[in-house]
This record gives structure tokens, sequence and C-alpha cells, in this order.
């Protein structure tokens, strides 16, 4: 009799403690685990703020146009290449970011730049340049969480970049103030990097790819028969950045950012001339003294960049 009221005790004690490990498990299933609520705490101080920054700062571009020629009298072929090597740029302007949530966001940026200097060179001609730059895009981004302290953002939008300079100096002086212009101007595609030290510092690494139409232009602005104008039209254009950031909240509501970006551009010529069908190209002929069929045949853009952005963050 005892040993059955022992072994009735005994089991009893055994549901017991399989009935409070059961319902510890259930516990630890409803509240998450001290290091998930790390992550999250983390994931929530890299979610992107919202701010609006002033830009300024200064870059080196070089631009480069080869333009094909065809004298009507006797089809002669030759190339002209120029070349706008040197362009120091200052410029200025506003960046911004718009945080929606903790995946979207919208950033874009604007600038303005002066060509204080440059040097300019082409098959005849020789002098120094001046000018001005525009440059400005948006994109809208999806930032994708990789580990409490990094995150990937793939983003697309559209672009405008424009270079004009003005010839000065020039070897033969009846070309001063000769312009060339050149615009890129697309859509592109992306992806940008956000790593967090702390919540004071941020590095941002990304890269864009742009599939860009190129357009050039050149305008001497002189009384007839020295005054002329040509404009042009590129084949297959493109564009690629790599640029990296890194941003400083040194004050309550108040960051500063210093930014490095390399940009290099290009388009490539059809092979048509005088083509009216193939809508990427335009042959047109030179309006004004010189009877030659002109087209290009490669026109490319190097620019590095190194500049300070301060501003408000929310």
């Amino acid at each position: 009799m005892k040993a059955r009221y022992s072994l009735y005790i005994f089991f009893q004690l055994g549901l017991g403690c399989l009935s409070r490990e059961m319902d510890a498990q259930e516990t630890v299933r409803s509240f998450p685990s001290s290091l998930d609520t790390t992550c999250c705490q983390n994931s929530s101080c890299l979610t992107l703020n919202t701010y609006l920054l002033v830009h300024g700062g200064a870059r080196f571009d070089r631009i480069d146009c080869t333009t094909g020629m065809i004298f009507s009298n006797n089809f002669e072929m030759l190339d002209d290449e120029l070349t706008a090597r040197k362009l120091r740029i200052y410029e200025t302007g506003v960046k911004a970011l718009v945080a929606f949530n903790d995946d979207l966001y919208i950033r874009g940026f604007y600038s303005y730049g002066w060509i204080c200097r440059g040097n300019f060179s082409d098959s005849v001609l020789k002098g120094n340049q001046q000018g001005r730059t525009q440059d400005g895009e948006a994109g809208l981004g999806y930032l994708i969480l990789i580990n409490p302290r990094c995150s990937l953002g793939f983003i697309g939008g559209w672009g405008y970049d424009e270079q004009e300079t003005h010839l000065k100096n020039a070897n033969a002086p009846i070309f001063n103030g000769l312009k060339f212009q050149s615009i890129w101007n697309g859509p592109w595609l992306g992806f940008d990097f956000f790593a967090r030290g702390n919540s004071r510092f941020l590095l941002n690494l990304g890269y864009e790819f742009h599939l860009t139409n190129w357009r050039g232009a050149w305008l001497l602005e002189r009384e007839v028969p020295e005054a002329f104008s040509d404009r042009r039209k590129g084949g297959m254009s493109f564009g690629h950045v790599v640029y990296s950031n890194f941003s400083w909240k040194f004050c309550t509501h108040f960051q500063a950012e210093v930014e490095f970006k390399y940009q290099n551009w290009s388009t490539q010529s059809t092979g048509f001339i005088n083509s009216t069908a193939n809508a990427g190209f335009d042959s047109d002929p030179v309006i004004g003294p010189v009877a030659i069929i002109t087209f290009i045949k490669e026109a490319s853009w190097t620019s590095y960049g190194l500049s300070l952005n301060i501003g408000y963050f929310f």
C-alpha cells in the first residue's frame, strides 16, 4: 500500500514539473529574448533621419569630345578632338533626404558651379576656359536591414548634369567666347550602404548607374560670316557615379558631412551620317561659312569632387 502511495506521489510531482516547463516555454515564445530586444533597439538607432544640408565644395573635371568631319567637296574625313581639361570648379547648393518610415526614403541634391579656370585644346585652337555647371538628381529608395548596425538601400531616380565652357585667351582671337555645352540627362539605378558606429557617426557608401541621353552644342556669337552654331546628340550613353559620405551629428539637430564623389560618363555614336531614321543620332551640317558634315564619334566626362555639407536634421 505504501509503495502504491509513493508511486502516486512521484507521478503527480512529475506531471507538475512537466506542466511548469511547458508554461515556461510558452512564456519564452510570447516575449522577445534580450537579443531580439537589443536588435530592435539598435535597428531603430540606424533609422535614417530627414535632413536638409547646405552644400559647398570643389571638383576637377575633364571633358573630351571627338567629332568626325567630312568635307563635301572631296569627301576627305578627319577627326577633331576637343579637350577641356583641368577644369577647376567651385560649387554650392542643397542636399536633402526625407525618411518616410524605416524602409522608404527620398534623397536628392542640386548644385551650381563656377568654372574658374581650365585648359582648352582641339586640332587648331588652344586657350583657357571659364564657365558654369549645373547638377541635380532625385531618387526613391527602399532600405533593408542587414544587421543592427548596417543597412542596404536600393534606389532609382532621374538625374541632370550640365557643363558649359567659354573659351578665353585663344591663340586665334576671333574664337574668344566660343561656348561648348555638354548635357547628360536620364534615369538611374543604384544602391546606398549605411553603417553606423554610434548615435553620432554614420558612413554612407553608394553607386549609381545612369542610362542617359547626351547632347552637345557649340556656339560662337559673332556677326556673319564668322558666327556659327552646331548641335549634336550621342548614341548609347552611360554614367557611373561612386561616392562616400561621412556624417557627424555634432549638436542637437545639426550635422556636418564630408563627401567624396567620382564620376565617369561616356557616349558613343551610332556610326551613321545624316541619318534621320536613327533617333539617337543627329548629324546636321554645321551652320556657318564652311561646307562640311560633322558627327559625334565619342564624348566623355570625368569628375573628382570633395565637399563639406552642413545643415539641420529632424
